[in-house]
């Protein structure tokens, strides 16, 4: 690691966006890129766009032939984003759409899994009912 000059040790950026001060351009971009989330996307993921992409959903949805239950289940994820991302605001912590998109993310997962789980339990009951029955 390249030794700091006296200059280098003296001379500081500031950030633009809440005026701390870093010791590095490349630690600046950093800190922009982390804690101000530059270049994520929309900054509001708020009911307009929930409403847009849902509605958008499911008219593809149908047209690809996703069945009605499965498209309502992905809009009911977009749906209690509203409530995750109000429940943050009341926190005083700011989400943006990286935020969203591992919502998004995490939300689907565990919805295959629970779909998972749904047809083996499904199986095991069918073929509980088949011994006994």
């Amino acid at each position: 690691m390249p030794k700091l000059t006296k200059d280098s040790l003296v001379k500081r950026f500031s950030c633009p966006h809440c005026g701390k001060s870093i010791r590095t351009r490349q630690g600046l971009s950093g800190h922009i890129q982390f804690k101000h989330a530059k270049g994520l996307g929309s900054p509001d993921i708020g009911v307009d766009y929930i409403v847009e992409k849902g509605n958008s959903y499911e008219t593809v949805g149908k047209l690809a032939g996703v069945s009605l239950s499965e498209i309502h289940a992905k809009q009911n994820i977009l749906v209690k984003w509203l409530d995750v991302k109000h429940f943050n605001d009341f926190l005083g912590m700011k989400v943006n759409s990286k935020d969203f998109k591992d919502y998004v993310i995490a939300r689907l997962a565990c919805r295959h899994e629970v779909e998972g789980l749904k047809i083996e339990l499904t199986e095991a009951f069918r073929k509980l009912l088949e011994q006994h029955g």
